[in-house]
């Protein structure tokens, strides 16, 4: 195995972040195989362009050891072609990103083709992968990430998502970011942190994803300290939608300190949070506040039944947009379920009687439940003990039954 020592402990300055271990610019056909690089005051191995080519080309990096170094472990800056495999990196701390994994491309006219990532294991790094695509937005050039099998112990963040708000809403990159098979452990803050990535980026694709033991810092914030964070930037003036993440078949598992949320999705300044998906998660522990917040456009999914809400009050306004499975179980009294008019078309979920008690959903002035009902704003009701019906929201001013059980009487 080769050995690359950088000289970070005996480093006469305090500024810069440069001396990298192997630097790769404009280069084809490059393997690294069997590498220890530790002590670097920048990065341990950078990938980006040089003077007489904007990228590199047909990169191989395998069982890459990387410890203590300053800046990076890797950064992925312009590259057709990368294959990063049995690689582990540790204890990246000292200058930002920080980052195990740094993808971030400096102009729009660089490339990130090709690039896939398998058995990736990081460690007490600030971020294991980090995105951080801004300078992709007016690209003409696709996108292709794939990750797989994927996991990080300690770092501060999992999986960092970011562009900043300068960008522009006029062009629209197509390409396929895709994160199969990721396990995120002991995360001192979020698992996962997206902030302010737009909708004409490729929707960012997590599938197989778990999740345990966030927030191991016991912090108190919303955003920074719930398992997995969606927003946009505070002082955000760009009027572009953002959010663009599926994330399916998932699960969440606290330890000791809980995260503030499950999962926290929050547009301040409500532009507008969109095209986000939360498909299928096969368990999500309740976080110190509540499993989900969400004030933006959100499809959820949940066959599993991993979130049910149980009115033993009534209820109304945002849990309907991220609760699949609604029951009556602990009612003393008759409750009430209102369909609040943000639902997103296409969302569905399921009202079950489990108490002998009226249960009546309801929906808007505006709105109708077909074929049952008989016209808009008519009620549904059933106090009969396993009776079910599910909805699906089909239009702005309809939802359609999908099925029926038991007996459902609508208001005439």
């Amino acid at each position: 195995r080769g050995k690359i020592k950088g000289e970070r402990t005996t480093h006469t300055g305090t500024k810069g972040e440069w001396g990298m271990g192997i630097d790769i610019r404009g280069c084809t056909n490059v393997f690294i195989d069997k590498v220890t690089i530790t002590d670097c005051w920048g990065d341990a191995i950078y990938i980006g362009a040089s003077d007489n080519k904007e990228y590199c080309e047909n990169v191989t990096i395998d069982k890459l050891f990387a410890d203590n170094n300053r800046r990076q472990g890797i950064s992925v800056i312009s590259v057709k072609t990368l294959r990063i495999l049995n690689t582990t990196i540790k204890n990246t701390l000292g200058t930002s990103p920080q980052a195990g994994i740094d993808i971030e491309p400096n102009f729009p006219t660089q490339r990130l083709e090709g690039i896939f990532i398998e058995n990736y294991v990081s460690e007490n790094n600030v971020y294991g992968i980090s995105l951080w695509l801004t300078n992709m937005v007016e690209s003409k050039n696709p996108i292709d990430i794939f990750v797989k099998n994927f996991t990080d112990n300690g770092s501060t963040v999992g999986v960092r998502i970011s562009t900043s708000d300068a960008f522009s809403a006029t062009n629209e990159v197509h390409g396929n970011i895709l994160f199969d098979g990721v396990s995120l452990n002991n995360n001192k803050n979020n698992a996962i942190f997206s902030i302010g990535y737009p909708e004409k980026l490729p929707q960012i694709k997590f599938k197989n994803l778990l999740i345990k033991n966030p927030n191991t810092s016991n912090g108190n914030s919303d955003s920074v300290n719930s398992a997995i964070s969606i927003i946009r930037q505070n002082d955000s003036t760009s009027t572009v939608k953002v959010g663009n993440i599926k994330i399916e078949d998932f699960s969440i598992i606290n330890g000791v300190n809980k995260p503030k949320f499950g999962i926290f999705v929050h547009d301040s300044l409500n532009i507008g949070i969109d095209n986000v998906e939360f498909i299928n998660p096969k368990r999500i522990d309740k976080g110190v506040t509540d499993y989900f917040y969400n004030n933006g456009r959100v499809i959820f999914e949940d066959k599993y039944k991993a979130i049910q809400f149980d009115l033993v009050n009534s209820a109304t306004n945002y849990p309907l947009r991220y609760y699949n499975h609604w029951t009556n179980k602990s009612a003393v009294s008759p409750k009430t379920l209102t369909l609040s008019d943000d639902i997103k078309i296409g969302s569905t979920f399921t009202v079950t009687v489990e108490a002998p008690h009226l249960l009546t959903i309801i929906p808007s002035a505006t709105v109708g439940i077909i074929p049952i009902g008989s016209g808009v704003g008519k009620t549904l009701s059933s106090n009969v003990v396993g009776s079910k019906i599910k909805l699906r929201k089909i239009s702005s001013t309809q939802f359609v039954v999908e099925e029926v059980i038991g007996s459902w009487t609508a208001q005439a």
